[in-house]
Order: structure tokens, then C-alpha cells, then sequence
């Protein structure tokens, strides 16, 4: 992860150098997806999750994911290709699980709306919010002070003490909260396969692709 700016420049400037970076687009991706993914679950627990703003927010979920993963695909390659590396071929990406995820991300985008699809992204999205807030955002706003004995790290804040103790605390367990719901979605799209809805079968083989190559 990219440091933050040095604590000797101007607050603005500080700002805008982050604000300049893939990362920050990164980060503002996942801080998008949580709100639309916050805002999608309030239209559906009140039964409005066909509305305007339902599918917007569906959507622009989506689109915030694939822009997300893109970004980390692109920063893969390109440090591949300074090295001389190359992309490895179709079978290296495709085993890439940034890959994968902004292939789903895609497909999820151009499919009839499937709720329970957004969760795993957005758990995900909990945690690498929390990382770059800790790791860059804090950092930029408000540089931690020197401490007074020579050769001591600087003492990070406390907001910055409890996230990196939830993120320490809570990791394994979102993971596996992950596989959890990826293998209910599997269930979910299987029992709409075998009500024979509409493109269902074709977004139950792409999505078994997608759990058999994470497996």
C-alpha cells in the first residue's frame, strides 16, 4: 500500500497528492459500494427493492466493485510488465482472484437483481475501508506526533488503535462470513436453475466457474 503524503507539507496539499492516487479511487470505490450497499438494503427490508433508487443503488454497487477490482488488475499488471514479467497468460489471470471477482462484479452488473450477491463484496469492502483509513486517510489528516524519545515510532491515534483491532479481531471470522454466503448464493441460483427462471441456468455455470476456480 502506497504511504501516506509527508507530515512536513501543508494539510491541502497532503490532500490533494492522496486525493490523486489509483488507491484514493480504490478506496472511494469500496466507501461507494458500502453506501449503495447500505442504501439497497433499506429498500430491501421496506419490500421497495424494484424503485428508482433501489436499482441505482443495486447498480451502482456493481459498478463501484468492477471499478474496485479494475483498478487492482491494472496494478498487478502494470508492476508485472515493469518487471518484464508479462501477464502471464489466460490461465495465470483467470487463477487471479482480483480476476475473478471483477468478472463476477460484471456479471452481477448486467444480471436480473440477485440481493444476496452484494454481501460478500461489501464485507470485503468493510475491511479495506478500515485498512486505508488506518493506513493513509488518518495519516494524511492528522500525522501522528514524534514521540519525544529519539528513534521511537511516532504513537498512532486511538481511532487508529481500534481499527486496526477490529480489522486484527474480526478478519478470520469475515472470511469465513464470506464462504458462508457465497455457498448460500450457490444454493440460491441452484434453486432458481431448477424453477427453470429465466437465464438462470447460464449465471448457475458462470458462478460454480467462479466458486471452483476460488476453491
Amino acid at each position: 500500500m502506497t504511504p501516506p503524503p509527508p507530515a512536513s507539507m501543508p494539510l491541502q496539499q497532503r490532500i490533494l497528492q492522496l486525493a490523486q492516487t489509483l488507491q484514493f479511487a480504490w478506496f472511494c470505490g469500496h466507501l461507494t459500494l458500502l453506501f449503495c450497499t447500505l442504501r439497497y438494503g433499506l429498500s430491501y427490508i421496506t419490500f421497495n427493492y424494484y424503485s428508482r433508487w433501489a436499482k441505482f443503488s443495486y447498480r451502482t454497487a456493481f459498478i463501484a466493485a468492477a471499478v474496485t477490482y479494475g483498478i487492482v488488475v491494472f496494478k498487478a499488471y502494470r508492476a508485472r510488465a515493469k518487471s518484464g514479467r508479462g501477464a502471464g497468460g489466460a490461465l495465470a489471470l483467470a487463477g487471479d482472484e482480483n480476476v475473478q471477482y471483477l468478472a463476477m462484479a460484471l456479471v452481477w452488473l448486467f444480471s436480473k437483481q440477485t440481493p444476496l450477491a452484494i454481501l460478500p463484496f461489501a464485507v470485503y469492502s468493510i475491511f479495506h475501508v478500515a485498512t486505508y483509513t488506518r493506513s493513509n486517510l488518518l495519516p494524511t489528516l492528522q500525522p501522528p506526533q514524534q514521540s519525544a524519545t529519539q528513534g521511537q515510532k511516532p504513537a498512532p491515534s486511538a481511532l487508529s488503535d481500534n481499527i486496526g483491532r477490529f480489522v486484527k479481531e474480526y478478519y478470520d471470522t469475515s472470511m469465513t462470513l464470506v464462504a458462508v454466503l457465497e455457498i448460500a448464493l450457490w444454493v440460491r441460483l441452484a434453486g432458481s436453475a431448477l424453477l427453470f427462471q429465466r437465464g438462470s441456468w447460464i449465471l448457475l455455470a458462470f458462478y460454480t466457474a467462479f466458486l471452483r476456480a476460488r476453491i
